[in-house]
């Protein structure tokens, strides 16, 4: 209300100074070519000593000449008197201007005229300015309703109970929050279930292996044994401890990618980003006897990324590649831009993924390779806290797969 206010009354004394000064600007022409006309037909070089005299033909004007050793160096001046105000003009009689004719005229209806102007626009910003206060007040009164609503029904949501918000039910102004906020609902959902999945997950998978260690050490104790066998059983169970551990270093890996998300993004060059990290893929690969190609083009592209979390999901194609790739097999990386977007693939010559079923879902393992299952699942996670889009699928000659991820860049030059 404060900035309206002010607003109006900024907009109230421009028109209004506007208003005065055209008015006036035309009294000041008309004064002009009254002097014109006078000097035009009167020789008003004789007498000039003369203080006023009239002129028939111009009753509304009071004329006269006088040598002006005063003159104050205006051409327009405003008297105000206590009765009636007059607008006077000085015009050269002669080239030397030493002489001057003073048209005066009376404009108290000018002024007049120009307090009324003032007064209906005083009355019209007070008019203005109470009639938004009230519209206002209304209008808010309206809105307040379905945001106070929204803020109850949000407010009462939690982990088990998130209900969508009914579209139908808010007025039209809100459907398209409504809808916002339905969305993100889904993607809490989404990602609660995910943590349940995970969470449930991990739990069975760590009772197992300690159900193992049990199990071996109650049918080790049960009679006495040779020696070797008491060996045999906790060599037995140190597999299986390291099992654990590499599943408590996955979960560790979980709680690093969650902090990673809120790692602040930045503009980075994805392209020299890619040259740098391709150097350390290779020797990951050769040293298993695998040859790794880099064909990153030097595209000079910048996308929004933080720099952690892309490492993250590259490196874990890159040693899903590696693990799946046989001996003297080959790993690709390389990079395309079209559209603003920006796809980097790593190639592999494994043995495929199932299509039936979701490779990032956590747990999902591969034949008999090492490891917990969780590696794309972070990776995914990874993905989406960049808005970037992740995939894997096999090759179209079945003799592989190709892990892909796409982020929104821009070309810098």
């Amino acid at each position: 209300m404060p900035a309206f206010g002010a607003l109006v009354f900024l907009f109230s004394f421009v028109v209004y100074t506007l208003i005065e000064y055209h008015i006036y600007d035309d009294l000041e022409t008309e004064l002009t070519e009254t002097a014109e006309i006078i000097i035009a037909q009167e020789d008003l070089t004789k007498n000039v000593r003369e203080t006023r005299y009239k002129i028939p033909y111009k009753v509304d004007f009071e004329i006269h000449t006088e040598l002006c050793v005063d003159y104050n160096g205006y051409k327009t001046n405003y008297i105000q008197g206590s009765d009636v105000n007059y607008l006077e003009i000085y015009y050269p009689i002669n080239v030397n201007r030493n002489y001057f004719i003073v048209v005066k005229k009376d404009i108290s209806d000018v002024t007049e005229l120009l307090g009324t102007i003032k007064k209906i626009i005083v009355l019209l910003n007070i008019l203005a300015t109470l009639f938004i206060g009230v519209f206002s007040y209304l209008l808010s009164a309206i809105l307040a309703k379905p945001i106070s609503r929204l803020t109850k029904e949000l407010s009462m949501m939690d982990e088990t109970s998130l209900n969508k918000i009914d579209r139908d039910a808010v007025p039209l102004e809100f459907k398209s929050l409504a809808k916002s906020v339905n969305i993100l609902i889904n993607k809490i959902e989404g990602h609660i279930n995910y943590q349940k999945e995970l969470f449930i997950g991990l739990a069975h998978e760590l009772k197992t292996p300690l159900a193992v260690i049990k199990t071996k050490n109650s049918v080790t104790l049960m009679k006495e044994r040779a020696p070797e066998k008491y060996i045999e059983t906790l060599k037995n169970n140190n597999k299986t401890v390291d099992e654990m551990n590499r599943m408590t270093s996955s979960i560790l890996d979980i709680g690093r990618a969650e902090y990673a998300q809120f790692e602040p993004t930045k503009k980075i060059n994805i392209s020299n980003f890619l040259m740098e990290k391709a150097v350390d893929y290779k020797m990951l690969a050769e040293n298993q006897g695998i040859k790794f190609e880099n064909k990153i083009l030097p595209y000079e592209i910048e996308c929004y990324a933080g720099e952690s979390l892309l490492n993250h999901i590259i490196q874990n194609f890159v040693q899903n590649a590696i693990k799946f790739t046989p001996e003297s097999g080959t790993i690709t990386i390389k990079n395309d831009y079209k559209g603003n977007s920006f796809s980097i693939q790593v190639i592999d010559e494994g043995c495929g993924i199932d299509e039936d079923i979701d490779p990032f879902a956590p747990f999902i393992r591969k034949g008999e390779k090492q490891g917990v299952g969780l590696g794309l699942f972070l990776a995914k996670n990874a993905a989406n806290a960049m808005d970037a889009k992740i995939s894997i699928e096999n090759r179209k000659d079945r003799s592989g797969t190709i892990a892909s991820v796409v982020l929104e860049c821009e070309m810098t030059s």
